[in-house]
């Protein structure tokens, strides 16, 4: 039986799939590991114009500056949204290197968007499954 290029066309939702499984996977795995060492204390948000800074304490008593990551999404909307100035926060840091931080909350780490990723990514394997099954002559 030959199929032809047929055959190929599972392979755009299987590929897709596989990076965006492969890829949310990482994420989730470096956020855990980061959630699991971290420590949580209070910070105040500092004036800043591109990203969210903070000034906190850490538990062992140094007093740290640092900013959260942000990743610009596609619409232009930040992740985690900056805060006000003078805010009260809880702050998530490592304690192997405080400057690296999260703010506690369901955005402020990238736990939920790479489990976003992981849904999708098996979402396009399960299209290429159905194609492959259903629709290959």
């Amino acid at each position: 039986m030959s199929w032809g290029l047929a055959a190929l066309i599972p392979l755009l939702p299987l590929t897709v799939g596989l990076v965006l499984l492969g890829f949310g996977a990482r994420t989730a795995a470096r956020e855990w590991n980061f959630l699991r060492r971290a420590r949580r204390v209070i910070g105040t948000t500092l004036p800043s114009e591109s990203t969210t800074r903070v000034r906190f304490r850490t538990l062992d008593g140094r007093e740290v500056t640092a900013a959260t990551p942000v990743y610009l999404s596609y619409a232009g909307s930040r992740t985690p949204v900056p805060r006000k100035p003078g805010e009260t926060v809880t702050v998530l840091y490592d304690p192997e290197d405080p400057s690296r931080i999260r703010l506690h909350g369901l955005f402020g780490t990238f736990f939920l968007p790479s489990l976003v990723f992981c849904v999708f990514g098996v979402g396009g394997i399960g299209a290429a499954f159905v194609i492959w099954r259903f629709m290959l002559p």
